[in-house]
C-alpha cells in the first residue's frame, strides 16, 4: 500500500464506525511503518485523526514512525491537518515529543490567521487538554 490507501482505508474505517479486529490493526501499524516515510501531510493528519476517532493507541514503532513524519512535514500543513494532528494527540492523551511538539507549535502559529473557527477551537481545546493533563507547556503563540 502507498501512504494515500493506507490513510484511505484506515479513515474509512473511523468514518463508518467500524472495528479493526486485530490482525487488520497488525497490517495497520506493518503498512504505517512502510509508508511513514513518505506520508504528505493529508495523508499523515488522516491517519492519525483516524487512529484517534477509532481510539487506538498505535504500537511503539508506528507511533515513532508517525511522530517522525509530523516532524519532517509540519512546516507545509495546512490549518487542518495541525488541527487534526493535535487533536489526535490530546484525545489519545499521547505526549508528542519535544521536537513534534516544536514543529506543532510553529505550524499552529504559522497557520492561526487563516484557521476556520473549528479548526482554531479544536486546536486550541487540544493543547490546552495537552497541558491540563498531561502537562505539557501550552505554545507560546
Amino acid at each position: 500500500m502507498v501512504s494515500q490507501a493506507v490513510s484511505n482505508t484506515v479513515w474509512a474505517y473511523a468514518t463508518l464506525g467500524l472495528t479493526l479486529g486485530a490482525e487488520a490493526q497488525a497490517v495497520l501499524e506493518v503498512a504505517v511503518l512502510r509508508v511513514g516515510p513518505g506520508m504528505v501531510p493529508q495523508h499523515l493528519s488522516n491517519t492519525v485523526w483516524s487512529y484517534a476517532t477509532l481510539g487506538l493507541i498505535p504500537g511503539a514503532e508506528a507511533r515513532a514512525a508517525l511522530e517522525a513524519a509530523v516532524v519532517r512535514v509540519a512546516p507545509s500543513m495546512v490549518s487542518q491537518a495541525v488541527s487534526n494532528i493535535v487533536w489526535a494527540y490530546a484525545t489519545l492523551g499521547l505526549i508528542p515529543g519535544d521536537e513534534a511538539r516544536t514543529v506543532l507549535d510553529a505550524a499552529a502559529a504559522r497557520v492561526a490567521t487563516v484557521m476556520t473557527a473549528q479548526a482554531l477551537s479544536t486546536t486550541l481545546w487540544s493543547f490546552l487538554a495537552l497541558a491540563a493533563t498531561r502537562g505539557v507547556p501550552p505554545p507560546v503563540c
